[in-house]
């Protein structure tokens, strides 16, 4: 198996191994000691995945493309920032659904909004351990404060729609979801900064 790095040969001690979880451990290490991560994989000209990749048997050449961490991280804010919009559109859609009793809308619009919710507090955690931020930091009062509101409001707003309570449920998305939500677009800009800040 003919093995290469962002399109250079390399020759690695586990590329005549059957374990793909060798070679896989290998390339990570090589990156991780130059500031990178593995981004995907081509194998034999297809771009896959690592779990595809282990599946494979017979490959004549791979190729393993990483990214920096800085670049993965400022790649990750920016799609958050511009995720958290939707989000918020969802919200406010399921809203408008409820205060004219459209059921079956809001709850299509907030099932979407609440996936992204998830995302969005995972990905935030994520580029909190990328960035190295401290404990302290990381469950700061503020981002907490905005996570509890977050997941009380969402349990409230399916409560009261179970309960056909529409106004009320309206009213928890606009009075606090929505609220929460903007406070973590200003959570990610000083992420943001954190970064921009940061000698990689």
């Amino acid at each position: 198996m003919i093995t290469s790095i962002d399109d250079k040969r390399v020759s690695l001690r586990s590329s005549k191994s059957r374990d793909r979880e060798d070679l896989l451990r290998e390339v990570k290490e090589i990156l991780s000691n130059e500031g990178k991560v593995l981004r995907f994989i081509e194998a034999d000209g297809v771009a896959i995945e690592e779990e595809a990749f282990k599946a494979l048997r017979e490959i004549v050449m791979v190729n393993f493309i990483s990214i920096s961490v800085q670049e993965l991280v400022m790649e990750s804010l920016e799609n958050s920032e511009k995720y958290l919009i939707t989000i918020i559109d969802a919200m406010d859609k399921s809203a408008c659904a409820l205060e004219k009793k459209q059921a079956d809308d809001a709850m299509t619009a907030l099932i979407d909004a609440v996936e992204g919710i998830c995302w969005q507090l995972e990905t935030i955690y994520q580029l909190q351990i990328l960035l190295s931020v401290e404990e302290r930091e990381r469950m700061d009062e503020e981002f907490e404060a905005h996570r509890e509101t977050l997941i009380d409001g969402l349990e409230r707003t399916s409560e009261f729609m179970k309960e056909r309570k529409h106004a009320e449920a309206a009213g928890i998305i606009r009075e606090k979801i929505n609220p929460s939500l903007d406070g973590l677009h200003s959570y990610i800009e000083n992420l943001r900064s954190l970064a921009h800040g940061k000698a990689w």
